[in-house]
């Protein structure tokens, strides 16, 4: 019965362990008010006075700028709004600007959204004039670094070490920016012609995330090249640096519509304008007025007035993702996640962060993820869009000379991959675009390498390579299937479903056996085979031959780790003579380190594991380990019912006095590869120390893994741990498992 009590102790401690580990942003116990809630009414006319369509703070007071929301978190402190685009309005009726300084409230979600054109006649796209012949000039306040810039002289304080210092530093970031826009430019004109093809722009405005399915490429391009030729010209418009320089300045590429608000409101004052609306049946919305108005809840229409015309897909998807980001949703894909970081990035990095823990601190429901583990944390993190820019002209280059080169995304896979196991490190990725001609730094390779690694560990499949270096326009066709945030939420658990297998690099049968070598036991030639194809060079998807990369280290502290040049013909003359004179054969282990036992655990059974202590390398021989052992009993590695044994190769013409090359390191690596990977299998946490069980992954099929290796701590074992063996050096087990221990 004590037993039985103290496990129930333990367990209970491990539950409450694991809530702290889930435990994220959680609501905040404060003691929340609901006085003065009732709503307010206020003259629906106002909606169409003209003057709206420039100022409708000052025209319809009961709507002021989402940018003023804030919460009221701290007593004798201010809220700490943040800026959004200046189009999104809050009504007074859903939560009103007094309470952001004086009362605890609870945030309710946004669930209808107003989309308002004060004058349908006054519509225009931001960017260009009324005709549409010249750009708008630049707001004053232009973002660099992700920190806002000011010039009045108003805002010039900010900077203590006053206003001189302030505008040089101001050069110097608009100075840091052009270099970054020049090296983008450089990558899309990877034909070095000093101006963008068509093709070119396309692959530009993509990368900007532009749906160019619903605008017209020529136009476009027409409209970007009078961004900086304001006169009419017979020339053909293209797009030079300097156009890259003002769409990046004014903005135009989003076909923002000057005009038009989006107001969050209340349920109540949402029932109340479509029953206008329903009364207003085929006639205008305000008789005599040009006004219209449409209410959408998510991505839906539910209903609008006479004359209402929808917002371009830009402006639209923007105010969607927008909403999504204040009702304190997680997940967003990868296109609308820079949809809210393109619209918040005037704001910096911990200015989101803080204001977004604030707002979700006043809801009811707790988020069930930790914040830095989930997809909004890279809008919530990254500086700019000059950064997002920078990062997929990187893979448009990357593409382009794939192209010139005349190579499929798995002749690029497997020419990155150095040491043939089916998968990619960061050092082979990095080592993979330095060959490709891309020069990043070591944080943007650590970056680009993160983001290929979907699951988080640590290599990266064809799978994942394939999902990155897609056609961007795989990326931008997600918004057109999201219909809502749980059709969302489904993308994210099965992507190929929306995309397709194409887009996302799922191998089909011919892909499949191209990827991973044949089976060794039918290859040509026996076992030579079998090994010999990790070192020389392999015929590609496309039937040509291309020798393999040499990876480039990542962190600093690896350079001395990784090859430094592929296997050559010594190499291979030396594995074949390995495999001619060394004899393999097994080897009686007689001690090992234990590395767990289950002493307090409350089992019934008393069981071991041991990690072997093999025999120092000798000249001529050498003792490999294949896995850990287990054993009945806390005590006695060997507790002779069964031998532990482990494989030792020996030089069979070599002199004991002199160290054999046949077994050096660089062969065994070869002939009995480390695994690529670990993969946990079963874990047990009771008792004094926690225990980790890990099968190996072998490097391809041509090799097997014996056993399995343990751990005490989460953290999986180093690929040095133990080797795996050539496949057809072994066959099937048939013998019957006989159970060690278990923790009943």
């Amino acid at each position: 019965q004590e037993q039985e009590q103290e496990q129930e102790k333990e367990q209970e401690q491990e539950h409450e362990e694991e809530q702290v580990k889930e435990e994220v942003e959680a609501p905040v116990p404060r003691s929340y008010s609901r006085k003065d809630e009732n709503p307010e009414p206020w003259p629906y006319v106002v909606l169409g006075v003209p003057q709206a369509s420039r100022n409708p703070e000052a025209i319809a007071t009961m709507v002021y700028p989402m940018s003023k929301f804030a919460m009221h978190t701290k007593i004798r402190s201010f809220p700490k709004p943040i800026q959004f685009p200046e189009y999104m309005y809050l009504s007074q009726n859903f939560y009103k600007t007094k309470w952001s300084f004086n009362t605890f409230r609870r945030v309710k979600n946004v669930i209808v959204l107003m989309d308002w054109i004060p004058n349908t006649d006054s519509l225009e796209l931001a960017g260009v004039d009324v005709e549409g012949k010249e750009g708008a000039e630049p707001k004053a306040e232009q973002v660099a670094g992700g920190a806002k810039q000011t010039e009045d002289k108003e805002s010039a304080d900010w900077v203590v070490v006053g206003k001189k210092e302030m505008r040089r530093q101001t050069i110097d970031e608009k100075k840091l920016r052009r270099n970054r826009l020049q090296k983008i430019f450089d990558r899309f004109d990877h034909e070095q012609k000093g101006y963008l093809s068509l093709g070119q722009f396309r692959e530009l405005l993509l990368a900007l995330d532009v749906d160019v399915s619903k605008i017209d490429l020529g136009q476009e391009m027409e409209r970007t090249f009078r961004l900086c030729n304001k006169s009419p010209s017979s020339e053909l418009p293209v797009v030079t640096l300097a156009h890259l320089e003002r769409m990046m300045d004014t903005h135009s590429y989003r076909r923002t519509e000057k005009g038009r608000h989006f107001v969050a409101l209340s349920l109540f004052e949402a029932e109340t304008l479509r029953g206008i609306m329903h009364l207003r049946h085929e006639k205008p919305l305000i008789e005599g007025m040009s006004a219209a108005i449409g209410l959408r809840t998510g991505t839906h229409l539910l209903d609008a007035s006479l004359h209402y015309k929808p917002s371009e897909d830009f402006q639209l998807s923007t105010v969607e993702q927008l909403v999504r980001f204040v009702n304190g949703d997680l997940y967003f894909c990868e296109s609308n996640g820079n949809l809210v970081l393109k619209a918040l990035q005037v704001n910096t990095p911990m200015e989101r962060q803080v204001w977004w823990k604030e707002v979700q601190s006043c809801r009811r429901v707790r988020q069930k993820a930790k914040l830095n583990q989930t997809p909004l944390w890279r809008p919530l993190n990254i500086s700019n869009e000059i950064h997002l820019l920078d990062f997929y002209s990187a893979l448009a280059f990357a593409r382009g000379q794939l192209a010139a080169k005349e190579m499929l995304l798995l002749d690029a896979f497997q020419t990155f991959d150095f040491d043939r196991n089916g998968v990619l490190s960061a050092d082979e990725l990095y080592g993979g675009m330095t060959w490709l001609g891309i020069e990043l730094t070591r944080a943007e390779a650590k970056e680009l390498a993160d983001t290929m690694d979907a699951d988080g560990d640590g290599c990266i499949t064809y799978r994942e390579f394939c999902a990155v270096m897609r056609c961007p326009s795989t990326r931008i066709a997600q918004r057109r299937f999201m219909t809502s945030v749980y059709e969302e939420a489904r993308f994210l658990e099965s992507m190929a479903l929306l995309e397709g297998e194409e887009a996302l690099g799922v191998l089909d049968e011919t892909e499949e056996k191209a990827l991973m070598p044949k089976q060794a036991g039918k290859a040509k030639g026996g076992p030579l085979e079998a090994v010999k194809r990790r070192a020389l060079r392999e015929p590609t998807a496309s039937g040509t031959v291309v020798a393999r990369v040499t990876p480039r280290a990542v962190r600093e502290e690896d350079e001395k780790k990784l090859p430094a040049a592929e296997p050559g013909k010594a190499l291979q003359q030396r594995l074949e003579a390995a495999l001619a004179s060394v004899r393999v054969a097994e080897f009686d282990i007689r001690g090992g380190s234990k590395v767990w036992d289950s002493e307090n655990c409350g089992s019934r059974m008393q069981g071991s594991v041991w990690c072997p202590k093999l025999p120092g390398r000798a000249n001529h021989r050498v003792h490999i380990c294949v896995g850990h052992y287990a054993a009945k009993g806390l005590r006695k590695f060997n507790d002779g019912a069964v031998k532990r044994r482990c494989l030792v190769l020996t030089d069979t013409t070599s002199w004991r006095l002199f160290e054999s090359d046949l077994i050096a390191e660089d062969v065994l690596n070869v002939l009995l590869p480390h695994p690529a990977r670990y993969q946990e299998v079963w874990r047990q946490r009771r008792g004094d120390r926690a225990l980790y069980v890990w099968r190996p992954v072998p490097p391809s099929q041509d090799f097997v893994a014996l056993g399995m290796v343990t751990t005490p701590t989460e953290e999986p074992p180093p690929p040095s741990e133990c080797r795996c063996v050539p496949r057809v050096w072994v066959v099937p087990a048939t013998d019957v498992p006989v159970p060690v221990w278990n923790d009943a």
